[in-house]
């Protein structure tokens, strides 16, 4: 994350103990800036759903954003016993090939699409709204006479950064293995909402539509294209959660899925509904890879 402009300084203290605490720092006696009142459960709804992004998905996207509860009959939940017996996903119906997309749910389903947006305390006082959206499958890129990069399973998400004023400051975009963060004022909007494109194929998040070059080896060059093809408001389709409280806000209760004691079976160890889930997506073949979803609140 980049460093919050003007004279709100994450590192103006000198006490180890209070490292990372936001000070003022306008006077030459720095004085501490009196924390807000926590912010209620309709607060939380309320910034959550004024800085939900506006997601524009790329002309002819073949592999669209849905819900997980609507990708759940397509998968399995298991014991992995090369992974300690946590619990992974798999597709029930075997792929052909490494990189085949040949899967009727691959497709995905807007209709049913959520954007699960968490409330995340940060150190400071600051705050960040996490809003993942979840594909079926990411396709990769042609090359060498096969398709690179292709998983089942595929997580994207914006994040944006409050202030201890829950003013927003810094957006952060999930590319591939990687991101990019950029100032609030450099991001384009559309009334309250940041605006991104949805890369054709990857998913990965860009601040305007256009090709982005995302790796770049010896004999080999892969590139991200966006444009502006479906808009999709996802403040109207948000599932809301509490992070630190691990539960749901408003009418929205903590799915099991989100547990973290990942080799807990649940009531039914092969519904994906019915406990944790550590990796989403099928082991890798070849160069096919799984989506490995390690996320850092």
């Amino acid at each position: 994350w980049m460093q919050p402009t003007g004279n709100l300084s994450l590192f103006a203290g000198t006490d180890p103990n209070h490292a990372g605490a936001a000070i003022w720092d306008a006077g030459p006696v720095p004085q501490p800036n009196p924390p807000p009142p926590a912010p209620t459960p309709t607060k939380k709804l309320q910034q959550l759903s004024c800085f939900a992004p506006l997601v524009w998905l790329a002309q002819g996207e073949e592999y669209m954003p849905c819900s997980v509860d609507w990708s759940f009959p397509f998968l399995e939940r298991y014991a992995n016993p090369d992974d300690g017996g946590r619990y992974w996903l798999r597709t029930k119906l075997p792929l052909a090939d490494p990189s085949s997309d040949d899967l009727p749910s691959f497709a995905g389903n807007l209709a049913s699409a959520k954007i699960y947006a968490f409330w995340v305390p940060k150190d400071g006082g600051y705050t960040d709204l996490i809003y993942f959206v979840y594909f079926g499958y990411d396709r990769g890129k042609p090359a060498a006479n096969t398709i690179w990069g292709s998983h089942v399973g595929d997580w994207e998400h914006v994040t944006v950064r409050l202030d201890p004023a829950l003013v927003p400051t810094q957006v952060y975009l999930s590319q591939h293995a990687d991101g990019a963060a950029l100032a609030w004022g450099d991001v384009q909007k559309t009334v309250c909402h940041p605006v991104v494109y949805s890369a054709s194929g990857s998913h990965a998040l860009y601040p305007a539509p256009g090709n982005y070059k995302y790796a770049n080896y010896v004999i080999i060059s892969f590139t991200d294209n966006c444009s502006a093809g479906t808009a999709w408001n996802t403040w109207g389709a948000m599932e809301c959660l509490d992070y630190a409280a691990r539960q749901g806000l408003g009418p929205d209760a903590w799915p099991r899925w989100m547990d973290t004691d990942y080799t807990t079976p649940g009531p039914n160890p092969a519904d994906p509904a019915s406990g944790p889930i550590y990796r989403w997506g099928n082991q890798k073949q070849g160069w096919a890879l799984w989506a490995a979803i390690t996320v850092v609140f």
